[in-house]
């Protein structure tokens, strides 16, 4: 049976599984980089992990137990779960840019200097602190993803941060550029939610004028 696939038809199946995609990644750089480059320097196997970890992480909000993108659109964003305002595309192109993109490029050129990387353990933090929120925000004891932020993420970040300062990156853990930068970084995810909803409400707009009303959302 033929397996062949166009870059196109690739492209559409990755939109869609990218999250299954991802677990199968992480587990592959999990083990290569334990073995290759843990043994060698620490410091920075573990900026090389963040983009892994953080994968883990998005295995647990889309696919055990998954769910996020209901929970968002229901408890906080008191739309549909099913057509709210965060769909396939929005989550793909959020955590394509914000996740795929820049943890995995600080982590390669931490390689040359681990300043580049640095800012990612607050990142973890600062992302954990966030998933919190929304629990306190929606008042749910649980939302996807909330375990691995707080039980993964959080003494990962602490425990590279130690490493950083003993590698002499930082004097100050309290106060630094580093921290600074993963907290203007995670900014970006209400900035991503702000333009996703004026994208839903132009949506619905549209489906208003054309006497359809609310309509699911689709791939733009």
């Amino acid at each position: 049976m033929s397996t062949a696939m166009s870059l196109l038809g690739y492209y559409h199946w990755f939109h869609r599984e990218w999250m299954r995609a991802g677990l199968v990644v992480s587990i592959f750089l999990l083990v290569y980089l334990t073995v290759l480059v843990a043994p060698n320097n620490l410091v920075l196997y573990s900026m090389l992990l963040c983009a892994p970890l953080y994968m883990l992480h998005e295995t647990e909000e889309y696919l055990f137990p998954g769910g996020f993108v209901e929970f968002a659109n229901r408890d906080l964003y008191k739309q549909n779960p099913e057509t709210g305002m965060l769909d396939e595309s929005l989550v793909y192109w959020i955590n394509m840019g914000y996740i795929w993109l820049p943890l995995p490029l600080c982590g390669l050129l931490a390689t040359q200097d681990l300043r580049f990387a640095a800012w990612m353990p607050y990142f973890f933090i600062f992302q954990a602190v966030v998933h919190i929120v929304l629990s306190v925000a929606t008042r749910r004891w649980y939302n996807p993803g909330l375990a691995t932020a707080c039980l993964l993420h959080i003494p990962f970040a602490l425990w590279a941060l130690y490493l950083l300062k003993n590698a002499g990156v930082m004097d100050n853990l309290y106060w630094n550029p580093y921290l600074l930068v993963g907290f203007i970084f995670i900014l970006g995810l209400p900035a991503a939610g702000f333009l996703g909803l004026k994208r839903y409400q132009k949506q619905i707009s549209k489906s208003a004028s054309m006497g359809l009303g609310e309509v699911p959302t689709t791939s733009p």
